[in-house]
């Protein structure tokens, strides 16, 4: 590989700190089974997020996520990468939350439209158009 690899490469500044609201809680359906993932209430249009990648172990579930904000004349695209741990049966809470570069997500081959994993990624307008 001559032009080396590309890394979205986290530094040391970033935050750290509570959630002040009530967790947002994300369905997700990994290998045919529905999670509830708690995630922090920072996210504006949440329900503009799509789920691209999961990973789940019994003590975390990792998720790769693209969130487009729905301002359309300035439309900011972005991945998000999440780490959840296990808090009950079946429900995890996020507790890692890091802002990707949009090309990461072309550099992990998740930059095209995939299979949805949870109820997140479909807006009432995406509805009515997949229901027609």
């Amino acid at each position: 590989m001559s032009e080396g690899l590309w890394i979205d490469d986290l530094r040391r500044k970033h935050e750290f700190g509570p959630s002040f609201g009530e967790p947002f809680p994300l369905e997700v359906i990994h290998e045919g089974v529905r999670y509830t993932i708690l995630t922090p209430d920072i996210l504006p249009d949440p329900e503009r997020l799509q789920i691209r990648s999961t990973v789940r172990s019994d003590q975390f579930f990792v998720m790769i996520a693209q969130h487009t904000l729905a301002d359309k004349a300035n439309p900011y695209e972005r991945g998000i990468l999440l780490v959840a741990k296990c808090v009950g049966e079946r429900t995890y809470a996020v507790h890692v939350w890091h802002e990707l570069f949009a090309p990461t997500l072309g550099l992990l081959g998740l930059d095209q439209p995939t299979p949805p994993y949870g109820k997140w990624g479909n807006s009432d307008a995406d509805d009515e158009q997949q229901a027609d």
